[in-house]
């Protein structure tokens, strides 16, 4: 399977995550998807200096979900790295903010590693994050 092949699948499964996990809260988000060829979804905005890959809004508070998925290759990239910075940077500034992070499986522990290191140099420990690993890309 090719690299964009395996973003895709991981952004599928990040985005139903984030749809279940919406409806869990209550159900009354507004989410949007990048990189899918569907003008009716909206996409993310701009956070920081990149767009995620899904962002959903509640509609009644000021919670929202910031979501990136990465494959194996680039979840070891500097892109990432700074996204994953400037997505919990962001996150940093609200009390309701989540980032979760869909990565393959095989990844997991890298990815809850950066995130670690990230908010432990950034002292940003109390930011809430999540790391989905039961994909597979």
């Amino acid at each position: 399977m090719g690299e964009s092949e395996s973003h895709r699948k991981l952004l599928l499964a990040l985005a139903e995550w984030t749809r279940r996990y919406c409806e869990s809260l209550g159900g009354n988000y507004s989410v949007c998807i990048d990189h899918l060829a569907d003008d009716r979804i909206p996409k993310p905005p701009l956070i920081v200096s990149s767009v995620p890959d899904v962002y959903a809004k509640s509609l009644a508070s000021s919670n929202f979900i910031i979501g990136e998925a990465e494959t194996a290759t680039g979840l070891l990239g500097k892109h990432t790295d700074k996204q994953i910075s400037d997505f919990i940077h962001y996150c940093s500034n609200y009390d309701e903010a989540l980032f979760v992070l869909a990565v393959p499986w095989d990844m997991a522990l890298r990815a809850k590693s950066i995130i670690k290191q990230t908010k432990i140099e950034s002292n940003l420990e109390q930011v809430q994050t999540i790391v989905l690993e039961q994909l597979e890309a």
